[in-house]
């Protein structure tokens, strides 16, 4: 075999060797969140592109975290479910004026009657009269 071909066997296997890496890597990722990937893989082959699988991976829910939402709210629709609604469930709660939470009091206004706007521009005429001029 002449180097010529040695070479490009060389770099036809390196280029395989990438590809065969980003499908595994796409397999990975896949069982990691826990999809099959032996089908992730198998995608990872008939597109051309396995990094656009990569991404789409990266934005699809994690199966397991998917399992523990649905098994979390069926414990809490059980939880729920067991208790009876209470007489004051429906009486609405008194609310303490005096208490800090409570500020809806007006705000005190400008003394003058006149809003306390600063980037309006008074003229000399607008200006008060103190007699002194």
């Amino acid at each position: 075999m002449t180097p010529e071909v040695l070479m490009i066997l060389l770099i036809a296997s390196l280029f395989l060797l990438v590809g065969l890496a980003l499908i595994a890597l796409t397999s990975y990722q896949a069982y990691r969140r826990g999809y099959n990937p032996i089908v992730w893989g198998i995608a990872a082959i008939l597109a051309l592109n396995p990094i656009f699988l990569l991404v789409v991976l990266a934005v699809a829910p994690h199966r397991s975290r998917v399992r523990l939402r649905d098994q979390f709210a069926a414990e809490l629709d059980a939880k729920l479910g067991g208790r009876t609604p209470s007489a004051r469930g429906s009486v609405t709660a008194a609310v303490d004026a005096k208490a800090p939470t409570a500020t809806a009091r007006p705000q005190p206004g400008p003394l003058d009657g006149r809003p306390a706007d600063l980037s309006v521009t008074r003229s000399m005429d607008s200006r008060p009269k103190d007699g002194s001029s």
